[in-house]
């Protein structure tokens, strides 16, 4: 076991000292690289020592050229000197009011409730809604009203919220002149929803619609 690290430890120091090897190899053997370093490192300092804005290495003629044509954008369209420098960046530290983001936490936290609150009372809206189209099946006690399509139907819970008439006990029919008269008083009141079962009643069978 020890046998096997000393020889991975030997292999590794061998692979360093071959891997820098090459390296110092290649650098003496690529002078134009070594060139290319010398000429960026040398451009950098004559940057820092002639400052920020000017060229570098530029000949008399080549600067002269570049201050006329500064001269004349800052005639035409206000340029300055300082359009070509570097621009400084200021980065102010935020501050945080640990007492306001919780109040705007809670305030969120709020905001979505009622939210939630509405979302559900929407829903149990439509849920009534559809409930309320269902056909009122009444086995005989419901009047059928006249649909669109040319037959008759039976009345949904809402139809008979609206037009009470629509429901009758045998007994309380009654003509005139040919018209018939409907009075209604199955419900405790007017508007009231009825219960969801078939409505029923002891004169059920008794009772005959003819139209």
């Amino acid at each position: 076991m020890f046998g096997v690290k000393r020889n991975v430890i030997a292999i590794s120091k061998l692979a360093l000292s071959t891997s820098s090897c090459s390296r110092q190899a290649r650098k003496t053997a690529d002078p134009i690289q070594q060139q290319f370093v010398n000429k960026i490192r040398l451009y950098f300092q004559k940057q820092a020592l002639s400052g920020e804005g000017t060229l570098v290495d530029a000949s008399p003629q080549i600067q002269s050229e570049l201050k006329e044509e500064l001269q004349r954008l800052s005639r035409i369209y206000g340029v300055t000197d300082d359009t070509v420098r570097f621009p400084s960046l200021t980065f102010p530290e935020a501050k945080f009011n640990i007492v306001t983001m919780v109040d705007e936490a809670a305030a969120e936290r709020q905001r979505l409730e009622q939210v939630d609150e509405s979302s559900m009372e929407e829903t149990a809206g439509t849920r009534l809604i559809d409930w309320m189209e269902k056909p009122l099946e009444t086995e005989g006690y419901a009047l059928e009203i006249f649909s669109n399509d040319g037959n008759y139907k039976e009345p949904t819970y809402k139809e008979v919220i609206e037009d009470d008439y629509l429901l009758c006990e045998a007994e309380q029919e009654e003509l005139y002149d040919d018209d018939k008269f409907v009075f209604y008083e199955h419900l405790p009141q007017p508007q009231t929803i009825p219960e969801v079962e078939n409505i029923t009643t002891k004169d059920a069978k008794k009772f005959d619609l003819i139209f």
